[in-house]
């Protein structure tokens, strides 16, 4: 399956997967849209380092909250969608075999991350506002990455294209803006 979009008087034919690995008989479908997420997170960290040589926070203590902060966010919003999901009973937790990694709800990883993140910072000793500072920018770059690149179901869509992208391009730019300006405010 591909999609064939037009971005800005640019014509694209999209295929949904990347690449293949194989290993062995196993095979696995690496998706454009998971490696640009990676590559959101991969940003959201470079600016987190950026950012805590301002704030004066030792990064290396970020990183170890980060260790334990992304895998409780993933299992967060797993359970979320579980418990929220009319169709979904707590069996189906660890059953990804039917519609490979999905299930997740967003809700559900920004409050256990959340959570996470404070317990993390009261045992590595960490300043809590400071830690947020820097958190804030790395959610704004997952929400940019998320909006513009992650919904390929919406984004793929000819309607979208056609009669929504100029507004929703705007409205994340605008969100960008307005973290600027929070920065330079600092």
């Amino acid at each position: 399956m591909a999609y064939d979009v037009v971005i800005f008087g640019i014509h694209l034919t999209i295929k949904p997967i990347a690449f293949t690995l194989r290993l062995g008989t196993f095979s696995w479908d690496i998706y454009w849209y998971g490696i640009l997420i990676a590559f959101g997170f991969l940003c959201a960290l470079v600016s987190g380092y950026i950012n805590s040589k301002k704030l004066d926070i030792n990064f290396d203590k970020v990183v170890t909250a980060i260790y334990v902060v992304l895998p409780v966010a993933i299992l967060s919003a797993r359970l979320y969608y579980i418990i929220f999901d009319p169709y979904s009973t707590i069996k189906d937790f660890f059953n990804f075999s039917n519609h490979g990694f999905s299930g997740l709800a967003i809700y559900g990883g920004v409050i256990g991350a959340a959570i996470s993140a404070v317990i993390m910072c009261l045992i590595l000793k960490m300043n809590i506002p400071n830690v947020a500072d820097i958190t804030a920018i790395g959610f704004l770059i997952g929400i940019i990455y998320e909006n513009l690149i992650a919904k390929k179901e919406v984004l793929m869509s000819d309607v979208f294209m056609k009669n929504n992208l100029k507004l929703y391009l705007n409205a994340t730019i605008e969100r960008a803006e307005y973290a600027m300006f929070l920065i330079k405010k600092r």
